[in-house]
């Protein structure tokens, strides 16, 4: 029954820096802002996961040497992947860079996300498969179909299972340096005959999550470090519509941005529609 206030505040009491992850979206963007000390978001519901996308850029640096024109098809549960919604979020930043997104249409990419790749002006396509795109990407981003997001498990098998991969759906039919990528745990997108292919990559990506965590922890502990938060707008009648948002369980000042295609939660990032 304790508030996240009030137990930000405890642990931060205890601690030289927080590493967060939460059920409710926004909870880490809330408690950045009432923590004394630096708050590290290991995921925070289905919104968002940035410390994971750190080490897949890193992963993706060691692998292609660049972070640029790459060609990523991301897999399987788009609409609650958090680690997919910060990876994107992420390679946007870099340049020619392409997206494919691969998923039923119930679980697709959310629309917040369209819109902001559509005013940057950057390529992607929505597709229910990806037979016909293999030959040409780089980065195949499988992520596992997450029964605990769906509100009902009607919903969940409706998709379960939807996507598998195996060496005979591979090998062959894709780019010599292309690779896998998975942020684990998987299910059984990815068979374990990959494992021991030169694509599978993801669990090299879990490894690389050692020396880049750590140095999330200096820079979280550099005294030096300033946070760099949005413009944001306090207005009480501006009420995040989605309701797993952190302002609709905690008491707090309902927030919002401005883009220049709509108002979004400042805590969320989900779009307010009035």
């Amino acid at each position: 029954g304790e508030t996240l206030r009030d137990t930000i505040k405890m642990v931060g009491a205890y601690s030289d820096v927080i590493v967060m992850r939460h059920y409710i979206e926004g909870a880490s963007k809330f408690a950045s802002e009432i923590s004394e000390v630096p708050i590290i978001n290991a995921g925070d519901g289905a919104n968002e996961h940035p410390s994971q996308t750190l080490l897949d850029l890193f992963t993706i640096k060691e692998n292609f040497n660049t972070l640029d024109n790459l060609k990523i098809a991301f897999v399987g549960d788009l609409k609650y992947g958090r680690t997919v919604h910060s990876l994107v979020n992420a390679m946007k930043l870099f340049n020619n860079n392409e997206f494919f997104f691969i998923a039923p249409d119930s679980i697709q990419i959310p629309e917040y996300i369209i819109k902001d790749l559509e005013n940057s002006n950057i390529k992607y396509k929505l597709l229910n498969n990806y037979e016909e795109i293999l030959g040409e990407i780089d980065i195949l981003y499988m992520t596992r179909i997450q029964k605990e997001r769906f509100d009902s498990i009607d919903e969940f098998n409706a998709v379960s299972g939807v996507y598998k991969i195996n060496k005979k759906s591979i090998i062959g039919r894709v780019k010599s340096d292309m690779i896998i990528l998975h942020p684990l745990p998987r299910v059984d997108e990815i068979s374990i005959d990959l494992d021991d292919t030169k694509f599978a990559k993801y669990f090299e990506q879990a490894k690389n999550g050692v020396p880049v965590r750590e140095a999330m922890y200096l820079l979280a502990l550099d005294n030096n470090t300033s946070n760099n938060y949005e413009e944001c707008y306090i207005d009480s009648k501006q009420i995040c519509n989605n309701k797993k948002c952190v302002t609709h369980h905690e008491e707090t000042l309902p927030k919002y941005v401005i883009k220049n295609y709509g108002k979004y939660c400042y805590y969320c990032g989900k779009e307010i529609v009035e």
